[in-house]
């Protein structure tokens, strides 16, 4: 299995990505798509991450990506009905369970 390709960068300004903290001068690892997705957060130069490696106590998180493939099939619009439209066919039920009886 090929090693998935990462880029480290400086956290430049903090931000909580998928639950986790990151503050100024942290070295976040990453996919470069995901990097590049955090350009204005954070520098990817080379320079940049060495100066957060010579910092006395380093910080280095690595950022493992969710997956975004899979969707989440309730936030699919097309597969769940407008839930007016569930109320009105459950309205339309109970009238034919309960008939008036002559």
């Amino acid at each position: 299995m090929a090693k998935k390709k990462t880029q480290q960068a400086r956290v430049l300004a903090g931000f909580e990505l998928d639950g986790v903290q990151y503050n100024p001068d942290d070295v976040i690892e990453a996919s470069p798509k995901m990097i590049e997705q955090l350009a204005s957060s954070v520098d990817a130069h080379p320079s940049a991450v060495e100066h957060c490696l010579g910092l006395k106590s380093p910080v280095i998180k690595k950022h493992e990506a969710k997956i975004d493939e899979i969707k989440d099939p309730d936030s699919d619009p097309d597969k769940n009905p407008d839930p007016d439209q569930n109320e009105d066919m459950n309205e339309d039920q109970d009238e034919n369970k309960n008939p008036d009886v002559e």
